[in-house]
C-alpha cells in the first residue's frame, strides 16, 4: 500500500518545483509552491525527497531571483542544503563566495552545501571539461511556467533530480514576477522590474563590448566591463558606471598588467559569436575591449592605453 501511493505521489508531484518570484512577497518568504499544491519537490535515488519549501516556521524555503537561489531545502533522511553563503553570514573570500547562481533567464551553476552531505553541484558548467562524460548535466528554471528541470550532483549522494512529469495532470499556471511583462519580452523574467532598465545595452551604440539581454535587475555586471556588480561596490564605484580599467584586467587581480596583454595575445585575430544572454564572461568575450567581436590590434592597444593602472583608479 506504501509502495503504491508512493508511486502515485511520484507521478502527480514527481520532482517538480515551483517558482513564483512575484514583488509582493516578503523577502524572507521563500517563492516555492505558491498554490500549495505539493510541487515542491526533487527526489535523489540515495536520499529520497528534498523539500524546497521549508517545513518549519521561521526557516524559510528556497527563495528565487535572476541572480540566484538563497534559502533552504530540507531532506528528511540528510537535513538542511543551504543555497548560498549569504544565507548565514559564510560570504568570505576565502569560501570564495559560493552559492546557486542564477543566469537571469533560469540557467542555474554553481554550488549548494548540506552539512550531511557535502557540496552539491548544479551544473557541470562549474568544471566544463567534466560535462562530456557526465551528460551535460545541470538544473535550470521555465521562465514561463517557473518549473525546474534537469539534474545536479552530490559529491556524497549522488543525483538530485528536478525534471517535471508531463504526464501529471498537476500542471501549474504559467509564473509571473507581477511586473505585467511576459517572458520573452521581459528582460528578467524572475524579478520585478517593470521599468525593464537595461544599463548595458547601450554599451553597442558606444562601441563597447560587455553589452547583453538581462535588465539590471537580473544582471550580475550591469556595466558590461566585466567586474561584477558587488566587486564595484567592494572598490567603491558606481555598479553602472562603465570603466576601461576594470574591462581590461581580464585576470581579475586589481591591475592591467602584462599577463591581461598575454591573454588578448594568445586569441589574436580570433573571432566569435557573443551570447547576449551573459552579462560576465572572462573567457574570448572579456577580451574584446572595443566591441568588434574580434580580438584585434585595437583590444591591445586599449589595454596598453591602461596598462598597469590599478582598477582603483576608475572613476566612481
Amino acid at each position: 500500500m506504501v509502495s503504491r501511493l508512493r508511486k502515485r505521489i511520484f507521478a502527480a508531484a514527481v520532482l517538480a518545483t515551483v517558482l513564483a518570484a512575484i514583488a509582493a512577497l516578503v523577502a524572507a518568504a521563500d517563492t516555492i509552491d505558491p498554490g500549495a499544491t505539493g510541487a515542491r519537490y526533487a527526489w535523489g535515488e540515495n536520499v529520497g525527497w528534498i523539500n524546497a519549501k521549508a517545513p518549519t516556521t521561521g526557516n524559510p524555503g528556497v527563495i528565487v531571483s535572476g541572480l540566484g537561489l538563497t534559502g533552504y531545502m530540507w531532506g528528511e533522511n540528510i537535513g538542511w542544503i543551504n543555497m548560498n553563503c549569504s544565507n548565514n553570514a559564510l560570504c568570505t573570500p576565502a569560501n570564495k563566495n559560493w552559492g546557486v547562481t542564477n543566469d537571469g533567464i533560469g540557467r542555474l551553476s554553481g554550488y549548494a552545501w548540506g552539512e550531511n552531505v557535502g557540496w552539491i553541484s548544479f551544473s557541470c558548467n562549474n568544471k566544463p571539461s567534466t560535462c562530456a562524460s557526465t551528460g551535460n548535466y545541470g538544473v535550470a528554471i521555465d521562465p514561463v511556467t517557473g518549473l525546474f528541470g534537469g539534474k545536479a550532483w552530490g559529491e556524497n549522494i549522488g543525483w538530485i533530480v528536478f525534471d517535471y512529469t508531463t504526464s501529471s495532470a498537476n500542471r501549474v499556471k504559467t509564473a509571473d514576477d507581477g511586473d505585467g511583462i511576459a517572458y520573452p519580452t521581459d528582460n528578467c523574467p524572475f524579478d520585478y522590474n517593470p521599468a525593464q532598465t537595461n544599463t548595458d545595452a547601450a554599451n553597442t551604440a558606444l562601441n563597447r563590448p560587455g553589452a547583453d539581454a538581462l535588465g539590471d535587475a537580473c544582471d550580475e555586471n550591469i556595466s558590461g566591463d566585466g567586474y561584477t556588480n558587488a566587486q564595484h561596490i567592494a572598490l567603491g564605484k558606481n555598479p553602472a558606471v562603465y570603466c576601461k580599467i576594470m574591462r581590461a584586467d581580464v585576470d581579475g587581480d586589481g591591475a592591467v598588467s602584462i599577463l591581461d596583454l598575454t591573454r588578448a595575445a594568445q586569441k589574436f585575430i580570433q573571432t566569435f559569436t557573443p551570447d547576449p544572454t551573459i552579462g560576465l564572461d572572462t573567457g574570448i568575450q572579456r577580451l574584446n575591449q572595443d566591441g568588434d567581436n574580434k580580438i584585434s590590434i585595437l583590444d591591445l592597444t586599449r589595454m596598453a592605453q591602461v596598462f598597469i593602472q590599478p582598477v582603483t583608479a576608475c572613476a566612481s
